[in-house]
């Protein structure tokens, strides 16, 4: 075990009635950040800092909290993207929902839909009486990426980073091994996870792969297939009119109308 760090200077937290030193080099903590008082022959006065150097990194890891997403729910998820594929030939996405008492659901907003991205109405969810008297809470989003791979574009990275959840992409729906990645943000903050270890059903087939070439670095993500429970496959059968209702909510975006983000705010 190595010899704790010697504290340089003195560390203040600061509160109301607190005298600060005139003189002398020291840390202060305060509601807005770190500051250190700093000294030269030109003058003293204290200077926001990012930390202070010999304290320790904690791990700033993310970790869930709620139950692995049934494969149920990824195989609904699946359906309404291929259709919408085979429909459209776009993207698509479903709004994940949880309650204690009835676990996960998905909830399909009303959407415009293009292959490069999704603009859906944030509003668009159950009842204020059904959420509020069943538990229903948004606890994240799927959507797709058609027939190329999954992953987290810029758009999605900062809209994922203002919505708390779990954020699942699914890519090459229109093969019967997709491409998978996830995310979990939280606070702004956001960590990549495995897909198996927030979601049950899944098997993975094959692990990300990069090529190089010449110019640049590029690759593919983990591809995946479905391996549902008898119940939860006999649950998707069931589940069909539901999928095919959704499909009323969605339409294909008319070019020059709407923004393109995937997360966008009602239209």
């Amino acid at each position: 075990m190595s010899a704790p760090k010697l504290a340089l200077y003195p560390v203040i937290v600061y509160k109301q009635g607190v005298e600060l030193p005139a003189k002398g080099r020291y840390y202060l903590i305060t509601a807005s950040g770190i500051y250190f008082h700093k000294e030269t022959k030109v003058g003293h006065g204290l200077v926001k800092v990012t930390g202070i150097p010999w304290l320790e990194q904690p791990d700033l890891g993310i970790s869930l909290s709620l139950p692995k997403i049934p494969g149920r729910i990824i195989g609904q998820a699946l359906t309404l993207f291929r259709k919408v594929w085979d429909k459209f030939k776009s993207e698509v996405e479903v709004t994940l929902l949880y309650s204690e008492k009835h676990g996960y659901r998905l909830w399909c907003p009303r959407q415009t839909v293009s292959g490069g991205g999704v603009q859906y109405a944030r509003n668009d969810l159950p009842d204020f009486t059904e959420r509020e008297n069943e538990g229903w809470q948004t606890v994240g989003t799927i959507h797709s990426h058609c027939d190329f791979s999954a992953f987290h574009s810029s758009t999605d990275t900062g809209d994922e980073a203002s919505f708390d959840g779990i954020h699942i992409t699914l890519g090459h729906v229109n093969r019967d091994e997709f491409s998978m990645v996830s995310s979990i943000a939280f606070n702004d903050q956001r960590a990549q996870m495995d897909p198996e270890n927030c979601c049950l059903g899944i098997t993975r087939t094959s692990d990300p792969v990069v090529k190089k070439s010449k110019w640049m670095m590029t690759g593919e993500s983990a591809y995946f297939r479905l391996s549902l429970t008898d119940e939860d496959a006999q649950g998707l059968v069931e589940d069909q009119a539901l999928i095919e209702s959704w499909m009323s909510k969605v339409e294909p975006r008319q070019y020059g109308i709407g923004g393109t983000s995937q997360y966008g705010s009602s239209f």
